[in-house]
């Protein structure tokens, strides 16, 4: 028996945007570097690139994409590959993983 093969799904699927939107209510977006949570304020997906604030009272926004970078020195990065987020516990979880394994997804 031949197992069903899974699409690849990137970034920009709806799925992400959705998980993103919900989960940005109730816990707090971040990036893992160097092993320490970096805290992102306010993390949204604006034509398709992941965005936050600086602050909670600041109107202008920042990629997530440019901040990996410029925290890591990586010249070419996957957002999704380094956004984190809080749970309920206390436990930093790859938001990447948390979607493939709530919606059956697989990322190249």
């Amino acid at each position: 028996m031949v197992a069903a093969r899974m699409a690849n799904a990137l970034a920009s699927h709806p799925l992400v945007q959705k998980e993103i939107h919900e989960l940005g209510r109730v816990v707090q977006f971040g990036l893992k570097v160097y092993g320490e949570f970096q805290p992102l304020h306010d993390v949204r997906i604006v034509d398709g690139h992941a965005t936050y604030r600086t602050g909670l009272y600041q109107l202008q926004r920042y990629s997530v994409t440019e901040e990996i970078k410029r925290l890591t020195y990586l010249k070419s990065v996957r957002w999704l590959n380094h956004l984190y987020f809080k749970d309920g516990f206390g436990r930093v979880v790859p938001l990447k993983n948390f979607v493939a394994e709530k919606h059956g997804l697989h990322f190249s």
